[in-house]
Order: C-alpha cells, then structure tokens, then sequence
C-alpha cells in the first residue's frame, strides 16, 4: 500500500514560494534604483529649463540708461580674466554698425585690444582686409 489513506496530504513547501518571494523584494530595489536614475537624468536633461524655472531673476535683463560702446567694452577687459565672450556676443550682434577703424585707433596702446582684434579676425566677425587702417 502506499499510505495510510486517513493521513492529510503532506503539503509541499518546496522552492517555488521563497523564489517568488526573493524575485517580488529584488525587483522591487531594482525598480527603485532605475527610478533614481531615471529622475537624476531628466533633471540633468532639463537643467537649463530648470534654472529658468527656479530662477527666473537670473534671465531678466533691464535696460542701461547707460549703456557702453565698443570701445569701452574692449577697455574693460580685465588683464587677470581676459574673458571676450561678453565682448565677442556684442561684436557679432553689431558687426555692421560698428566703425572698427575708429574702434582699433583708440584702443592701440591696449595689448587686450590687440588681442580682441586677433579673435575678431580669426572668427570671421570682422575682415580684417575690409575695415582696418592700413600705416
């Protein structure tokens, strides 16, 4: 005989439940981790909207009631941050209507203006065959 037929049925535990179990916590972990790295990249993506969002006095400009000229801004260089990207913007925004003869005679003596004028040129803002003075 194969059993005692009054005997309940051993119920089998096995290892199907703890598996399911085990893969039901790890997904979960692992869907939390994707989900950190999922919203550190949008706000990686979107950081520029995001600074405009939370920032917004930062992209507000007013206007000057006294605003420089060219040559001014070639003069405020500063010798310790020759930064030109300032100056560069303002150059390309008004190539045609800045005389950059009258510009380069009044700035000769500055090293910085020179070396604006180098940039100019090797940008393509400015021909140096067309506009300047020629001794």
């Amino acid at each position: 005989m194969l059993g005692n037929p009054n005997s309940r049925p051993r119920k089998r535990l096995g290892w199907r439940p703890i598996i399911r179990r085990v893969h039901g916590w790890l997904a979960l972990a692992t869907g939390l981790v994707l989900l950190v790295i999922l919203l550190s990249g949008v706000a990686l993506v979107f950081q520029p909207e995001l600074d405009k969002l939370f920032h917004p006095s930062l992209y507000k400009s007013t206007p000057s009631s006294n605003p420089i000229t060219p040559t001014e801004a070639i003069r405020a260089v500063k010798e310790q941050e020759p930064d030109f990207s300032a100056v560069l913007a303002l150059a390309r925004a008004l190539r045609e209507q800045i005389d950059w003869d009258d510009v380069r005679v009044r700035t000769e003596d500055s090293p910085f203006a020179r070396a604006f004028f180098t940039l100019v040129h090797g940008l393509g803002i400015v021909d140096p065959n067309r506009s300047l003075i020629r001794n």
